[in-house]
């Protein structure tokens, strides 16, 4: 995952210090891939021991690692700039070529970025869950939820009892009559929607498993979880579309779909055919 990312994901986890560090560094990367930690403490106002820990913190071995990292990363930046790919900036005086190619940039850059942190284990049990759920209950709220509902409308074509509603009442009466033998599948970028945490929280009242799908970064949300999956999408100009993050949940949820195939693929063809079927006299011929 690219080291700028992945400082932006785990901003919320670092200590004052090292926030106030990792800001600087945001503001400065030129700059800071060609200075030492002596130089780095100064300039940014804290101290040589903080840049260690908020390296290592960061999954580098020292700061030198994380040089190299941020080095690669800005010399792609750098290319893909030539290309007239200016990564995060969508600007209203750009062509519709140009719009084109950064929003395919951006999507591109989350499903890969997404998948360079996936934890295949995690990704097993969560399938495990929802294969052995009596009932699987969807949660997500504003574009998670269109996530959400297109889940819910996989898991349907190949037999499992699942619901959906945006309704928050309607949830929770579907809390009411679940046990410990169903499945809570929430989805939320940030992980802090208060009526989806509210929901879940009663859930796991009741024993409900739950299985997350969220911002690495620490939330109120996959707190909450048995299971946790993880999105990467950088925060853009138009983040209220919820375009990179939409398009990161909707390739994870294909993964956990394709695996709830594999292991059941006998059944579940037979319930594909039998929908293909049934909906084939509704084609235009």
């Amino acid at each position: 995952m690219s080291s700028i990312i992945k400082l932006k994901e785990m901003k919320e986890k670092l200590t004052k210090s090292e926030k106030k560090l990792a800001e600087y560094i945001l503001k400065h990367l030129t700059e800071v891939k060609d200075i030492n930690t002596y130089e780095l403490a100064e300039r940014s106002h804290t101290s040589q021991a903080t840049i260690i820990r908020f390296s290592k913190k960061l999954g580098y071995s020292g700061f030198p690692a994380f040089k190299i990292a941020l080095s690669e990363d800005l010399g792609k930046r750098s290319h893909k700039n030539k290309e007239g790919l200016i990564h995060n900036e969508i600007s209203i005086d750009d062509t519709f070529g140009d719009i084109a190619k950064k929003v395919v940039f951006e999507n591109t850059a989350a499903i890969k970025d997404t998948f360079s942190v996936l934890d295949e284990v995690k990704v097993e049990e969560a399938v495990e869950l929802l294969d052995s759920a009596n009932k699987i209950l969807i949660l997500g709220a504003g574009y998670s939820g269109l996530v959400g509902r297109d889940f819910h409308y996989k898991l349907m074509e190949i037999g499992k009892a699942t619901y959906y509603d945006s309704d928050t009442h309607v949830q929770m009466t579907n809390i009411s009559v679940m046990n410990e033998k169903d499945v809570i599948f929430v989805i939320s970028h940030k992980g802090n929607s208060s009526d989806i945490y509210n929901v879940v929280k009663m859930g796991k009242q009741k024993g409900i498993k739950v299985i997350s799908l969220t911002r690495m970064a620490d939330n109120p949300i996959s707190s909450l979880a048995d299971v946790k999956l993880y999105t990467v999408a950088e925060d853009v100009a138009f983040r209220s579309t919820a375009i990179s993050s939409r398009i990161a949940q909707l390739s994870l949820i294909d993964v956990l779909y394709i695996g709830l195939v594999r292991k059941n693929y006998s059944e579940v063809k037979n319930y594909l055919d039998r929908s293909r079927e049934l909906v084939q006299p509704l084609k235009i011929k």
